[in-house]
């Protein structure tokens, strides 16, 4: 059983980190978009990969150990609630910072757009985590 959770645990963690960087590639996106100068710091991507990898490997052990639907919805909230809260604290700061801007209507379809996409990848984390918990927990 522990093989299936550390294989259900690694493929979450390079899925997450990988859905992370994308993400951190949007978010330099919008600041582009947003004429933002942005600070990128390595720590700010290790930080954004930690929140990524949290999310994804509490859903993936929860999805490889358990079959009952409530146990899974508790461990996804629980672990992917900072991911989420983050999530939406930076689309509204960088909201209010491009309100001040001039900013067109095609700069404002981009924001929203990317806004949107980051949002998605997100809260699809923790479902890319328990589809790796239940492929690691099935023997071939």
């Amino acid at each position: 059983m522990a093989p299936l959770v550390g294989r259900a645990a690694l493929r979450a963690v390079a899925l997450a980190v990988a859905i992370a960087l994308l993400v951190r590639g949007l978010m330099r996106l919008v600041a582009l978009d947003t004429l933002d100068v942005g600070r990128f710091s390595l720590a700010g991507t290790i930080g954004i990969c930690m929140l990524f990898v949290i999310s994804a490997v509490g859903a993936a052990v929860a999805g490889s150990l358990t079959t009952h639907r409530w146990v899974l919805v508790v461990v996804v909230l629980v672990t992917s609630a900072l991911l989420w809260e983050s999530d939406l604290a930076i689309g509204l700061s960088s909201f209010q910072e491009a309100r001040g801007g001039l900013m067109t209507w095609t700069r404002w379809l981009a924001f929203w757009s990317l806004f949107a996409a980051i949002s998605v990848l997100a809260v699809l984390t923790p479902y890319v985590g328990v589809r790796a918990g239940r492929r690691a927990s099935v023997r071939p």
